[in-house]
């Protein structure tokens, strides 16, 4: 049976507005149906280009906006990364980990 996976993708308190109050308590609800969890947060390091290009200096890694707006389960991998993608190495590293040789992107 193939494994299935829950990958949630910058679910943080600084992404949270009006529009996407709803999300967290989704995102907290669909975790027990998935074999594996993988949640992402994003981060803004000194000297990235959000804050040399655009000024933009929220999502320090010691910042509100830079935690969870939902509470992960207990085995869930959480994957820190400076890019807006989720599709880092150590994401491809852990699929590839868990076997996984093939993959689609849409």
């Amino acid at each position: 049976m193939a494994t299935r996976w829950l990958f949630i993708i910058d679910v943080q308190k600084g992404f949270i507005n009006r529009w996407t109050e709803a999300v967290p308590a989704r995102v907290e609800a669909l975790q027990g149906d998935f074999d594996r969890v993988v949640a992402t947060r994003f981060f803004n390091p000194p000297g990235s280009l959000h804050r040399r290009l655009i000024g933009w200096h929220r999502f320090d890694r010691d910042s509100d906006d830079f935690g969870f707006a939902f509470a992960p389960r207990a085995d869930a991998q959480v994957l820190d990364k400076a890019t807006y993608t989720c599709l880092t190495p150590d994401l491809l590293g852990t699929l590839r980990g868990d076997g996984v040789e093939t993959d689609h992107l849409a």
